[in-house]
């Protein structure tokens, strides 16, 4: 992505003054026109986290950027979820460890009236059972089909790495699935959003409503907190989309197909999580 700076315009410079503007930088106008407001919210931003403040946009400030949408207060549901009255202790306070307990895998499991390791061999298919990559970035995966869908078609033919019909065209995991998100966030923020897959348990970012976030923004900032956040996440889609039957009887094609789609056969999904399951409950 390049650098931004004061006489830029687009969609990349209406993205970074929507930001700075949800953190307390006031850009003044949000408009796609990289002016002397934008120039002196990017100013005082990096000023605010001991950045040089040359009011250049460029990967340090928007690493920094996404970092602090990350550790933003209140970034979770406006309210606590319909599911439960408090969130699993991994995600409960600021100083909250990020990783699950124990302790979280069986309130979950008595919320959702399952076992334990039904929910941990969905974690394991979903993301090997880790919800963050070593630099704190949640782990994402982005499906570029989604966000074809979600923009219908209009990046195509400029950006068909992200835009396509067609799903797949992954490449590798990790940082690579977060500059393809920067790429598309670049473009259409909330169409990013909705496109990935997100945290432990890979819940899609157009599920946002069910699982109980008022809004996209709301969502995107509690996938950085905790995997209690992912946790809850799961626990209200899963009751939201009345699949707590099938994880309950432990139907894994019944799962994977209203968890993953009509097209879940194709990766075995069901074969994967009975194989997780059957592992987790011999331990």
């Amino acid at each position: 992505m390049p650098v931004l700076k004061q006489g830029s315009s687009g969609p990349a410079v209406k993205d970074l003054q929507q930001r700075l503007k949800n953190l307390g930088f006031d850009p003044k106008l949000v408009d796609g026109k990289f002016g002397p407001g934008t120039l002196a919210a990017v100013i005082a931003f990096q000023k605010s986290k001991g950045l040089k403040a040359d009011g250049l946009a460029g990967p340090t400030t928007l690493n920094a950027l996404r970092s602090a949408e990350g550790d933003a207060a209140g970034g979770g549901a406006s309210g606590d979820p319909a599911i439960t009255t408090s969130r699993p202790a991994g995600g409960s306070s600021p100083g909250a460890p990020k990783t699950l307990s124990e302790a979280d895998y069986v309130q979950a499991a008595a919320l959702l009236k399952c076992d334990v390791p039904s929910i941990k061999a969905v974690a394991e298919v979903e993301s090997r059972g880790a919800g963050f990559l070593k630099d704190g970035r949640p782990k994402i995966l982005f499906e570029r089909h989604k966000f074809r869908s979600t923009t219908d078609g209009k990046y195509d033919k400029t950006h068909p790495d992200i835009s396509n019909r067609k799903p797949g065209g992954y490449g590798a995991a990790g940082d690579h699935q977060w500059k393809r998100f920067d790429e598309a966030a670049a473009l259409d923020r909330d169409a990013a959003i909705s496109s990935c897959s997100w945290g432990k348990f890979q819940v899609m970012g157009f599920n946002f409503t069910v699982c109980g976030f008022a809004t996209l923004e709301d969502f995107y900032a509690a996938m950085f907190k905790s995997e209690g956040e992912h946790l809850q996440a799961f626990c209200n889609f899963i009751a939201g989309n009345n699949l707590g039957g099938a994880l309950r009887k432990h139907q894994w094609a019944t799962l994977a197909q209203g968890y993953n789609g009509k097209d879940y056969k194709i990766n075995q999904y069901d074969v994967k999580l009975a194989a997780a399951y059957k592992k987790y409950l011999n331990q």
